[in-house]
């Protein structure tokens, strides 16, 4: 049964005929975790450029003040995103209903992104091993969606992080959105 406390949390975006068949908040130390590994890069470029800093100025040169600028700018961006991320984790819940899935996030205020069933061309589940020490998992939506970069065209992803039990819930999630596309 779901709780009226967390389902309440959606009325502000629920549609009269809607109905909430789930909602959880992912668990706080594997999200943190997710996007560890660009953290932990921008600490060790930060390293890395104080270390420079510190070889150009025993050479002699005026050039090494450049690197300690990217040595505070790094690590300060890694502080940021963890910061960023621990605080949007209180305001963080995922729900799916008899018509789309939700995402409700935001750090100061309430951000809500839903997908309706309809726009969802793929679904994908990840379980990495460090959510599947923690019996998580994360599950991912395309909705078409491409982001033109440098290196070609990349699908941008929607995601569920964090979550228990990810196989069950995917499962579900593909029956939700089978049960929809029947009744249109």
């Amino acid at each position: 049964m779901i709780e009226k406390q967390i389902t309440s949390e959606f009325d502000p975006i629920k549609e009269k005929d809607e109905q909430i068949l789930w909602t959880e908040k992912p668990k706080l130390t594997p999200y943190m975790t997710n996007g560890s590994l660009t953290v932990l890069y921008l600490f060790a470029f930060g390293v890395a450029c104080f270390c420079m800093n510190q070889f150009i100025i025993k050479s002699g040169s005026v050039m090494g003040n450049i690197f300690i600028w990217f040595g505070l700018i790094a690590p300060l961006q890694g502080l940021y995103l963890l910061f960023k991320k621990l605080l949007t984790h209180k305001n963080l819940l995922y729900a799916y209903t008899n018509k789309r899935v939700i995402i409700r996030s935001g750090v100061f205020g309430i951000d809500y992104k839903t997908i309706d069933y309809d726009k969802i061309a793929d679904m994908e589940i990840n379980v990495n091993p460090f959510e599947k020490l923690h019996k998580v998992g994360s599950i991912r939506f395309f909705t078409g969606e491409i982001k033109r970069t440098d290196d070609g065209n990349k699908k941008v992803y929607e995601r569920w992080e964090a979550i228990s039990d990810p196989y069950e819930t995917f499962k579900k999630v593909s029956e939700a959105k089978t049960k929809y596309k029947q009744g249109k």
